[in-house]
C-alpha cells in the first residue's frame, strides 16, 4: 500500500496483523494499491512502469500485490520521499500461522491436503515435480524455502541493507503501532480484528527433529539473527 497524501508505504508482511493494519490505514485519504498485473509485467521483460489505483476501505481486506517486499517499492519510487514500515513476527509462531492459512484457504473439508507440482510450476518455484502430501513438515522443509521468502527478504535489499524506515514487532504491536501512527501524524488508529487464526497449540506442530532443522537452516536462521528473536 502506498499513500500519496501522507507519503507512506506499508509493506505487508504475511501473518503479522497486516490485514488489520491495511483496513485501518485505508480510512486515511490518499491510499493506493499497485493495479498492474505483475505476471504480465514480468513476461514483458520487466520493463516499463507500474500503475496504481485508489484503495478504498472496502477493498483493504484483500487487494492485488499486497505482499510486495520493500525491494519492489524501491524499484519504482524514491523511498526518501516516503515513510516506509512493516511488521515481523517470531519465525516459529509465524510459520504455523502461515501453514494454517494455507489449509484454511484450501476450503472446508480439506484437512488432508495434497499439492501437485508440474513441470511449469517446477520451473518457477523449484519445488519437486510430483504429488506431495501438504503436511507441516513438507511446508517447513521444502515448500517455504523453495517457493516462499523469509522476513529478511521482505525488508532488506539484495545487499542485506534494510530499506524500510521502521520494522515493528507483532509481539509489541500496541507500542509499535502507536509509533507508526505518530510517524503518520494521526491519532491512534484502532486495529480491527481481521483474519484471526483459530486457537492452536504451537507444540502440536513442531517435533524436535523439525525444530532442529528449522533453527539451523540458513533460510530461517537469518530471521532470528536480523530481528533479534531467541530460538526456543
Amino acid at each position: 500500500m502506498i499513500n500519496f497524501d501522507r507519503n507512506f508505504i506499508f509493506c505487508h508482511n504475511q501473518k503479522t496483523a497486516g490485514t488489520s493494519m491495511a483496513c485501518a490505514l485505508s480510512r486515511l485519504s490518499g491510499c493506493h494499491y499497485v493495479s498492474t498485473n505483475m505476471l504480465e509485467w514480468a513476461m514483458r521483460g520487466r520493463v516499463g512502469g507500474i500503475e496504481t489505483m485508489p484503495l478504498s476501505e472496502e477493498m483493504a481486506f484483500d487487494y492485488p500485490n499486497k505482499h510486495n517486499p520493500m525491494i519492489f517499492w524501491n524499484k519504482f519510487f524514491d523511498l526518501g520521499n516516503f515513510f516506509s514500515f512493516g511488521f515481523v513476527r517470531n519465525p516459529k509462531v509465524r510459520m504455523v500461522a502461515l501453514y494454517l492459512q494455507q489449509i484454511r484457504e484450501a476450503g472446508p473439508g480439506k484437512g488432508s491436503l495434497e499439492i501437485t507440482i508440474d513441470e511449469d510450476t517446477h520451473k518457477v518455484t523449484k519445488l519437486p515435480i510430483g504429488t506431495h502430501e501438504f503436511t507441516f513438515d513438507f511446508f517447513v522443509r521444502t515448500y517455504i524455502p523453495l517457493a516462499g521468502k523469509n522476513q529478511v527478504a521482505q525488508f532488506y535489499d539484495s545487499d542485506n541493507n534494510i530499506i524500510a524506515d521502521f520494522v515493528g514487532k507483532y509481539e509489541n504491536i500496541d507500542s509499535d503501532w502507536k509509533t507508526v501512527c505518530q510517524h503518520l501524524g494521526v491519532s491512534h488508529l484502532p486495529l480491527p480484528r481481521k483474519r484471526v487464526s483459530a486457537d492452536y497449540n504451537i507444540s502440536d506442530f513442531w517435533t524436535g527433529d523439525l525444530l532442529e532443522f528449522f533453527f539451523s537452516h540458513e533460510f530461517y536462521s537469518d530471521e532470528y539473527e536480523v530481528f533479534g528473536y531467541e530460538k526456543g
